[in-house]
């Protein structure tokens, strides 16, 4: 079996993010995923709790016992994203809120409310960022197709970080938490994981398509 992993992570090209219901499962309906085409930077950083540590001293200062612990696993990342648009749909899906439309309940998306106690986003969203995957110097091909990183959170909660208005263009910038969601299982039945996350914080594969970027809202049926 060959490992077609060796080979370098390059860019990130498209964000994914898919409504969760109150069982984390995917939430269905008309306005529960976006395919996002214009993230600036993505980071995150896995966390685990700090291993067991005693020692014992004995009278004369000297250390006469010592227990570490052996390591925990994975139970949240620390995320970090910053986006190219100042979009009132990824900002309502992300840090919960509300959009402001020119029709009640419909009609064009002109703007976006903070979170309310009625708002906010309780239940989270799951999150997936696509990276190309690179050979030394060209594209690595995965089913004689162009390849890619596939990075997957399967429940995660955000915040939106500081804005500021000056002479240049503005990017928005979110603050995250991802956690163990094992309501996910494989994802989006669309366009699936190889296999369910389970209790997995986070994830990735080396995938053969990037879903093709739209502007707004889409289903999850």
């Amino acid at each position: 079996m060959a490992n077609v992993t060796c080979t370098q992570r390059l860019k990130v090209c498209h964000l994914r993010i898919l409504r969760l219901d109150d069982d984390g499962t995917l939430f269905e309906g008309s306005e529960s995923r976006y395919e996002y085409g214009a993230p600036a930077t993505f980071s995150y950083t896995a966390t685990s709790p700090e291993r067991e540590r005693f020692e014992q001293i004995d009278g004369c200062g000297n250390q006469c016992a010592l227990y570490i612990g052996p390591p925990k696993a994975v139970d949240s990342a620390e995320l970090a994203l910053t986006v190219c648009n100042d979009d009132a749909e990824v900002t309502e899906l992300l840090a919960g809120g509300a959009v402001i439309d020119t029709a009640t309940g419909g009609g064009d998306t002109i703007g976006y409310l903070s979170s309310t106690d009625a708002t906010v986003n309780v239940n989270g969203v799951a999150v997936e960022v696509w990276s190309y995957q690179w050979n030394g110097r060209q594209r690595a091909l995965r089913n004689g197709n162009p390849a890619f990183y596939r990075h997957t959170f399967p429940m995660t909660n955000w915040e939106v970080d500081q804005k500021t208005m000056e002479n240049a263009m503005g990017t928005v910038s979110f603050t995250g938490i991802a956690q163990q969601n094992t309501g996910f299982g494989t994802g989006y039945t669309a366009d699936a994981w190889p296999v369910s996350m389970g209790e997995a914080v986070y994830g990735w594969f080396i995938d053969d398509s990037m879903p093709e970027s739209t502007c707004g809202y889409l289903a999850v049926a």
